[in-house]
């Protein structure tokens, strides 16, 4: 670095001890002040679009409404694929966004999307409901028992009191019930007196949707006219019994008049228990933006303080699902651990390699103000302290430190200052931040996981290496007054390695093409073993079931080619069962209608189909509730009136008017029993059909993947149709796609950078190269010891450019220094070496030596291990490569230039 740099540091040293002191400081108070807060979600948020169209099968539905509804929210901001699974009766269709941070945007584009929606909406179809689905949000889940209720009871209870309490804490956004029994209000429709007062099934449920009316007088007819004794309810059903029902003319009659309505238990598909008992389940959500341990903590002091006042009856009984928030804060002790135990080994092994206490303390002081100035920023920037953000800093640990071990060498570069064109500090500090730039503009895993955890990692190493040019100018003797003494022993057993080195590198020079073919070989081989064992992992469950997609326009060829590759698939023994979805198909009762007359009637399938549900299993009409409780509200025939063909043919569509006779289920459709496929499945707007295997006993889904993709791989289909796995198709496996693309546009980006900093592309490529023949070197070994390609594992593969880049770029600006001097190539390179190896060394043992502690450490902190295990094996690729294949590759380099230049 030029003495001016240093000076301002070196004349007010005061000024600097004083802010240093004050980051120190303000870091402490920052730290006390940061939320906790779990792992992130490995996935972005879903948008899921559902559509009810009960008693419509599932080929109508696709064709009426999932199809129009897909092409209407293709386009949607931020969403990277639709997905929609049709059953009979309704349909799901799932948005897929890029980031956590696109689910405003997305939803708002969503809501003018669905208002265009109502041109083509069938008027007997209830709008779309949307629904977001995102793991981050769940706070808290609870299981609760009773000893003495019975599950009826126990909703009640739980929906009533623990949930309505619950959800009015700060920072809830919903809780979610499940489980127990529900109280149900049936209505019963009498079709005859429906029919006589020109009503339809859509004028009750748009009756009982609407409520009670105040301004609206409801008639009451003679007792002699109504034809039957109504029986009068109690409660809730009373007051649904009461609700208006307006007739044609514009007057109305209550509810009873028309319908019986009787109090009963709802269907239970949820069905939850716990030790034996019957039970509800509760789910508390966090609100957007809100930190999850504040809402995690507000959730069990209010469960303490319900039981301390004593709200809980005796019998109730809350089991807490997960301790979160404990086994976040447990995790965090542990890296924080981790944290203390990497700092003290690395300026150990400073104190070891250096010799000197002086700069030992200078060391520790800069990592120390850089985590400081960290955590200030953390609170700054509203950051929480969980794994990933505190896991950044204790892996760089040692790595914090490289700015000022760099510093305390450079003082002795044989370099004129005059002559060179970028400091090595600066050359060393721009390469990691630039390789991990890239994250932050990428979808997928690598940045739902890791954004965070590279914002911090990457501030943080500039911060350290801003307060190194700070601190160690100013602070550091050995370096303004030029004293080389080093420390017994250890000095000279560096100093020994040193020779031996300069010996190997000597002869090295003489033939750099062989040494540059050998590295070549080596890299062709590391990338073989990229393409045969770097494939993406088929998409499994928790069973090991592996799931194989096929996509094409027509069905019918879908399902042939799939029944071949299923039968294909039993005739081998790895797997124990192999099916499709268009297999999985089951009796429905179908409409069959005649198209002319339900125009002239005024007719749609979904009308239809709504009568045929309504008199099959009843239909959701709403929900009401009381000063007590909350009712479900179903409106379905009595069973005696759709309990044969003929009579769900005299199923009522439409009373009689004076104008227009009524209108039966009969008069425009039939009724019949056809087999049909449970699912029907599309991707962005493409039928596709999934086939799932399950491995046999014995047989690992890799080993199985292994053979099932040695059998498909020649798999011929047509030109428009083609096989895929779902896996690397949702989110996270999209990442893994993309991740290659990220490596390499991160080394675009270095060497644009170094290009521009050494004005030399010769020195870019130069350092390009090392990166990736390093990278590279360490995926394959990695590879070849069983680890899969993980995002965690890309993460350290970025940092492992980065660091090498910068490793490489000292040794590019040292040479760069000696551009004025009349010395051979050899010369320079030779002189270099011997001055940049040792704190070449000691960066990288400082760093290992960082990371050491953190590896141990268990835990959701897990997730990083495979960062740390990638950096570290990077380690011992990297040093030898910046000693032996940069000065290799440096004179090639050069020899070409010159031998063009003549």
């Amino acid at each position: 670095m030029p003495p001016a740099a240093v000076r301002p540091s070196s004349r007010h040293r005061f000024l600097v001890v004083l802010a240093t002191l004050t980051v120190l400081l303000l870091g402490f108070f920052a730290l006390a002040r940061l939320p906790i807060d779990l792992l992130p979600a490995h996935e972005a948020p879903h948008l899921l679009v559902r559509v009810s169209v009960p008693g419509v099968s599932a080929s109508v539905i696709e064709e009426k409404i999932t199809r129009r509804l897909e092409q209407t929210l293709t386009g949607t901001a931020g969403v990277t694929s639709i997905e929609s699974v049709t059953t009979s009766g309704g349909a799901i269709i799932d948005l897929q966004l890029k980031h956590r941070r696109d689910i405003e945007a997305a939803q708002q584009d969503m809501t003018v999307r669905l208002e265009r929606a109502k041109s083509f909406w069938p008027a007997s179809v209830e709008p779309p409901g949307v629904s977001i689905v995102d793991a981050s949000s769940v706070a808290a889940e609870f299981v609760v028992t009773s000893r003495e209720r019975d599950p009826l009871a126990l909703r009640d209870w739980v929906q009533d009191e623990f949930a309505r309490k619950l959800r009015e804490l700060p920072g809830v956004s919903t809780v979610d019930v499940q489980g127990g029994a529900v109280r149900e209000i049936l209505v019963m429709p009498d079709q005859r007196r429906l029919a006589g007062f020109g009503l339809s099934f859509g004028d009750l449920l748009q009756a009982i949707r609407k409520g009670p009316a105040t301004d609206t007088p409801v008639r009451r007819l003679p007792a002699k006219s109504r034809g039957r004794h109504v029986a009068m309810q109690s409660g809730g059903a009373a007051a649904v019994a009461a609700l208006p029902v307006i007739l044609p003319g514009g007057e109305s009659i209550s509810l009873s008049e028309i319908a019986t309505v009787t109090l009963g238990e709802g269907a239970r598909p949820e069905h939850f228990r716990f030790d034996g008992r019957e039970a509800v389940k509760l789910t508390v959500h966090r609100q957007p933006r809100v930190v999850m341990s504040d809402v995690v903590e507000r959730v069990q002091a209010h469960g303490e303080w319900m039981r301390a006042n004593r709200l809980i009856p005796e019998d109730i009984e809350i089991h807490p699902l997960s301790q979160k928030l404990v086994q976040a804060r447990q995790t965090l002790g542990r890296i924080a651990l981790a944290l203390v135990a990497g700092v003290a080994l690395a300026l150990f092994t400073g104190q070891l390699l250096l010799g000197s206490g002086r700069r030992s303390v200078i060391l520790g002081v800069v990592i120390a103000a850089s985590l400081q100035a960290a955590f200030v920023l953390m609170a700054l920037s509203r950051l929480t302290l969980d794994v990933m953000t505190l896991g950044a800093l204790a892996l760089g640990a040692g790595l914090f430190g490289s700015s000022a071990i760099l510093l305390f060498e450079n003082g002795r570069r044989p370099a004129d200052h005059s002559a060179i064109t970028v400091s090595p500090v600066m050359a060393m500090v721009v390469a990691l931040p630039v390789a991990l730039l890239p994250v932050l503009f990428v979808s997928g895993g690598i940045n739902l996981l890791f954004r965070e955890f590279v914002l911090v990692f990457g501030a943080t190493w500039l911060i350290s290496a801003l307060f190194a040019l700070i601190l160690v100018p100013a602070f550091d003797k050995r370096r303004r007054y030029g004293s080389a003494r080093r420390n017994g022993s250890v000095g000279h057993g560096i100093a020994g390695i040193r020779q031996s080195y300069d010996n190997l590198l000597r002869r090295l020079l003489r033939k750099p093409v062989a040494a540059l073919i050998t590295a070549f070989i080596l890299a062709a081989l590391m990338l073989t073993v990229f393409s045969i064992k770097g494939q993406e992992a088929p998409l499994s469950d928790d069973t090991g079931a592996v799931v194989v997609r096929i996509q094409g326009a027509d069905r019918e060829r879908l399902a042939s080619f799939a029944d071949d590759i299923v039968q294909r698939l039993r005739s081998v023994p790895d797997w124990r069962e192999a099916r499709h979805s268009l297999q999985t198909s089951h009796e429905e009762l179908s409409l069959r209608i005649n198209e002319d007359r339900a125009r002239e009637r005024g007719i749609d399938i979904t009308d239809a189909g709504r009568a045929l549900a309504i008199a099959l299993t009843g239909i959701p009409a709403g929900d009401f509730r009381d000063a007590e409780h909350r009712y479900d509200i179903r409106l379905r025939l009595p069973p005696e009136e759709s309990n044969s063909a003929v009579a769900l043919g005299r199923i009522l569509m439409l009373g009689e008017l004076e104008n227009r006779p009524a209108v039966h289920l009969g008069d425009v459709a039939s009724v019949e029993r056809i087999s049909a496929p449970a699912q029907i499945h599309r991707r962005n707007g493409i039928p596709d059909v999934e086939i799932v295997a399950s491995p046999a006993d014995g047989v690992s889904p890799q080993q199985a993947w292994a053979r099932m993709h040695a059998m498909l791989e020649n798999y011929k289909l047509p030109a428009d149709y083609r096989l895929s796995f779902p896996g690397s198709e949702n989110l996270v496996e999209t990442s893994r796609r993309q991740e290659p693309a990220l490596f390499g546009l991160a080394l675009s980006f270095l060497f644009i950078i170094q290009a521009l900093l050494h004005r030399s592309l010769r020195a870019a490529t130069m350092i390009t190269l090392t990166a990736l023949s390093v990278t590279a070197g360490t995926g394959a070994v990695l590879l070849l010891s069983g680890m899969p390609l993980s995002p965690a594992v890309w993460l350290g593969g970025l940092i492992l450019t980065g660091i090498t880049a910068g490793q490489a770029a000292i040794f590019a600006a040292s040479v760069s220094g000696l551009s004025g001097q009349d010395l051979s190539w050899q010369q320079k390179l030779r002189r270099v070496a011997k001055y940049q190896f040792r704190p070449l060394l000691v960066l990288s043992l400082v760093t290992v030596m960082g990371v050491i502690p953190l590896v141990f450490t268990s835990g959701a902190a897990a997730v990083l291990r495979p960062v740390m295990i990638t950096v570290g094996v990077g380690f011992l690729f990297s040093l030898p490569a910046i000693l032996f294949l940069v000065p290799a590759l440096t004179i090639f380099l050069a020899r070409k230039e010159q031998s063009r230049g003549q």
